[in-house]
């Protein structure tokens, strides 16, 4: 964003992952009267192309949760494909920044959800967590 508050178009522009790696986005949805959240994963390579993709639906407390119960899914879903090296990329901040070793940034309801996501992230040969602005999805549509 600029200094007048207009969203410049490198602000929300997807970025490869580095040669080898795969990157996965991953977004939740929340519906607070029935405590129902969904959430769905697309993975890509250096060169953009899918490697992938994947939806499903999870009970959650609050959006946060839904959140983290998408990057656990993420997480999930690279080990039973064999991937070694990923980028995780998420619009939470609080649940990215969880997951790269700060659990207080959410709240305690959430904080198993992260753990065993980085439990599992322990497997991967190299890996990272990265926070992007809601706008860096719009090249996935």
């Amino acid at each position: 964003m600029n200094d007048s508050g207009t969203v410049r178009q490198s602000d929300h522009t997807w970025k490869p992952p580095d040669n080898g790696v795969l990157k996965i986005n991953f977004d939740a949805s929340y519906i607070d009267k029935n405590m129902f959240s969904g959430w769905g994963l697309i993975s890509r390579d250096v060169a953009g192309n899918s490697s992938g993709l994947q939806g499903g639906a999870c009970s959650a407390i609050d959006p946060e949760q839904a959140e983290a119960h998408a990057l656990l899914e993420s997480v999930i879903w690279a080990k039973q494909k064999g991937w070694r090296k990923i980028v995780l990329e998420g619009d939470c901040q609080n649940v990215m920044t969880a997951a790269n070793g700060k659990s207080y940034a959410v709240k305690w309801t959430t904080q198993n959800v992260v753990k065993d996501a980085i439990f599992l992230l322990s497997s991967f040969v190299e890996w990272k967590c990265k926070y992007v602005r809601r706008f860096s999805y719009l090249v996935l549509l």
